[in-house]
């Protein structure tokens, strides 16, 4: 790779960090909301959980099959970006395909791309490596000036990124301490085209097909570019003023869905049934977890095998939600 190729990467990776610490910054320029909506307790505890940053609010608790959802100006029906929480649901087309016998964790990139893969350093990296973001491959692919430049305005970062444009990025990159993990949007991008490439469909027909129909989950897509209608909600930057959607293509899977908390309920339930959690979890003491971050919005998933339990919350500023899921926790078991 040209040495101005691997300056670019750098730079977006720095600017990208750089847009969203000043959006950090700015936040204080609005308020919580004070419109409590659904259960009283949970709607005290996100604020009791909320800080400075923190706009509207929606969250539900789940516990042996019942789910009770409470929000502060938005509701379970509130629509949001879940950000990298798509990459859970990476890991579950992953684990269902193995289930199928269609692929195995170590099924190598060259074993689906074949003679497209040749030559790369990625040929041999197997699906394991790329869920569990020990493949090697940087966090951002390579970047367009026009996306460079989206990012500084906190516009969509993703414009123009196509499956071709995404696939050919992780080939041609060169990998850097393969074994140890360094967290990836690009190999979970590079992940889920595979996933698609390998069923013969496109990813949002994939997660449609094994996820979101099976489960029921109606108000949930990914967002490909020109699906999020005018009236869907926007999420709130660093002026206070409405984010661009993050609507993308090639990019996708490492975090276009765009879904509701009443969906996430559902989905939630089927991970607490399933027990066994895909590799792409976060594990700490008795819970599971991941979390999610757009430039407008943010969000966690927090699963409790052992009590068969599950937290989330999700918000409409890029402002992190894990104090709102300690409130949380704290008002259920009070721990």
């Amino acid at each position: 790779m040209e040495l101005r190729n691997i300056n670019k990467i750098a730079l977006a990776s720095a600017l990208i960090a750089v847009t969203v610490g000043v959006g950090l910054a700015r936040l204080p320029a609005f308020r919580l909301s004070t419109n409590p909506t659904g259960d009283a307790r949970i709607s005290e505890a996100l604020r009791a959980g909320a800080r400075t940053g923190h706009h509207h609010l929606a969250a539900f608790v789940l516990v042996d099959g019942d789910v009770c959802f409470g929000g502060l100006g938005a509701d379970e029906t509130s629509e949001f970006e879940i950000g990298s929480i798509t990459k859970v649901f990476n890991g579950e087309l992953l684990d269902q395909a193995v289930e199928r016998d269609e692929l195995t964790y170590n099924t190598t990139v060259a074993e689906i791309l074949g003679e497209r893969a040749e030559g790369s350093m990625l040929a041999d990296v197997t699906l394991l490596e790329l869920a569990t973001h020990t493949s090697g491959l940087p966090r951002l692919g390579k970047q367009k000036p026009r996306n460079i430049l989206a990012a500084l305005i906190g516009r969509n970062p993703d414009v123009g990124q196509t499956r071709d444009f995404v696939i050919d990025s992780a080939l041609s990159a060169r990998l850097k301490d393969r074994g140890k993990e360094n967290y990836s949007n690009l190999g979970h991008a590079f992940l889920g085209q595979l996933l698609a490439e390998s069923a013969g469909v496109s990813y949002a027909e994939l997660i449609q097909r094994d996820i979101f129909t099976p489960l029921g989950m109606t108000d949930s897509y990914v967002a490909l570019p020109g699906t999020v209608g005018p009236d869907a909600p926007r999420g709130v930057g660093g002026f206070g003023l409405p984010v661009q959607p993050w609507e993308s293509d090639g990019p996708a899977p490492a975090g276009a869905i765009r879904s509701t908390p009443r969906d996430m309920a559902k989905f939630a339930q089927a991970i607490v049934d399933k027990q066994t959690p895909n590799p792409v979890w976060a594990h700490d003491d008795d819970y599971f977890w991941h979390n999610g971050a757009t430039f407008g919005f943010a969000d966690e998933l927090r699963i409790y095998p052992e009590r068969r339990a599950a937290i989330y919350a999700a918000g409409d500023t890029c402002t992190e939600i894990n104090t709102v899921i300690e409130a949380l926790q704290q008002s259920v078991w009070h721990e």
